[in-house]
């Protein structure tokens, strides 16, 4: 037993090929996230991640190549940096990532690149104020340019709102309708009713319009803005040329108002 252990005592370190990966861990517990994101960076740089790669070597899935690019062998690194659509999300990122730089094909260059960048942006030494310098000195450039301040806009002010709903079913002798009012300080009302069963649905939601205006009158409103989910209503109104007759007596209805 003590010859093993000076055996390992004394083994040659320039032997170990393998790279460390201790000042990237390090960066990972100084980063200002939540401690599960922490822990995947670390099974990434672990190579714990289970990709297409790492289940076909155990058997355990048939395919090595990405399922979402279907172009490349999935690995870790081809997982978070080198697929098209993990290039597009890494396009978002507001890091200084340059092109030809960013993707590498070694995801411990890949990590090393962006674990610093978020050091230096949220650290509080010298390299962190020179990040944040080069990120104020084109935002000072451009107050400094000319800026076209755009006209003053009068908006009205805001009408309230009606939202109408009209329920009715071929097998039952009666409809419903419903409506939601959003006042001028954006307060909010609510209302329904029911009557006797009228020939179709469009009657159904044209009746629960009628109601509808009734009402905001009632409430001395004389000018509102209202809401359908029917397309079918909303054609009518809106085009005259659709459904002529009825309407004409749609269009009465509503001038009778």
């Amino acid at each position: 037993m003590t010859r093993c252990v000076d055996w390992i005592m004394t083994f040659p370190p320039d032997l170990c090929s393998e790279p460390s990966i201790s000042s990237l861990t390090q960066l990972v517990c100084e980063v200002k996230t939540v401690q599960k994101i922490k822990h995947f960076i670390w099974q990434a740089l672990s190579n714990c991640v289970p990709v297409c790669n790492r289940l076909a070597d155990r058997h355990s899935h048939p395919s090595r190549t990405c399922p979402r690019c279907g172009l490349e062998e999935e690995t870790i690194n081809h997982l978070l940096f080198e697929c098209p659509l993990a290039s597009q999300t890494w396009s978002l990122v507001q890091l200084p990532l340059c092109l030809g730089e960013f993707p590498s094909t070694s995801i411990y260059s890949n990590f090393d690149l962006i674990l610093n960048c978020l050091h230096k942006r949220n650290g509080s030494g010298e390299d962190a104020e020179d990040w944040r310098q080069a990120q104020i000195i084109p935002e000072a450039m451009e107050e400094n340019a000319t800026i076209n301040i755009p006209a003053i806009v009068d908006v009205p002010s805001r009408r309230p709102f009606f939202m109408f709903d009209a329920s009715w079913k071929d097998d039952n002798a009666q409809y419903g309708g419903g409506l939601v009012i959003e006042n001028e300080d954006g307060s909010t009302m609510f209302g329904s009713y029911a009557s006797n069963r009228v020939l179709s649905p469009l009657h159904a939601e044209f009746c629960t319009l009628l109601w509808a205006m009734k009402s905001s009158l009632i409430l001395g409103h004389d000018s509102m803005a209202f809401e359908s989910d029917c397309l079918q209503l909303v054609k009518l109104i809106e085009e005259e040329e659709e459904w002529p007759i009825t309407n004409q007596n749609l269009i009465n209805s509503i001038n009778f108002f």
